[in-house]
């Protein structure tokens, strides 16, 4: 969930000054892209089939050449109201040409990929 920050390795300093800077950041996107965006996160938090996908595109984004990249057929496998999100989230990837850190998610997928991390080590 946005807000909820996985925070091993990170000091309590380091993660005010991220949370603010999410914020500012985060006031200048679309409601659509934001809404889409974090539907997806908190679905890559749950513990569901889709949640790995969902994960695993997202990752993508935060750093395709330590996660690889995004096989499209995993919209086969969501939920309509998922693949909606990640379409929106694709378009606006494309207009804003940033990463998720620099349009104030950084907390957010830094929580993620840590998780991911976490369960890759077991």
């Amino acid at each position: 969930m946005i807000g909820q920050e996985f925070t091993l390795g990170l000091s309590p300093q380091r993660l005010i000054k991220i949370r603010e800077k999410d914020e500012k950041n985060r006031a200048k996107l679309t409601t659509d892209f934001r809404t889409a965006l974090e539907n997806l996160l908190d679905a890559a938090e749950r513990p569901t089939g889709q949640s790995a996908k969902i994960a695993g595109f997202l990752s993508s984004w935060w750093n395709y050449e330590e996660w690889g990249g995004v096989d499209l057929r995993i919209l086969w496998n969501l939920d309509e109201e998922h693949v909606t999100d990640i379409l929106t989230v694709i378009h606006g990837i494309a207009h804003l040409r940033r990463y998720p850190d620099n349009v104030g998610y950084e907390g957010a997928f830094r929580s993620l990929i840590r998780r991911r991390i976490h369960l890759c080590n077991g």
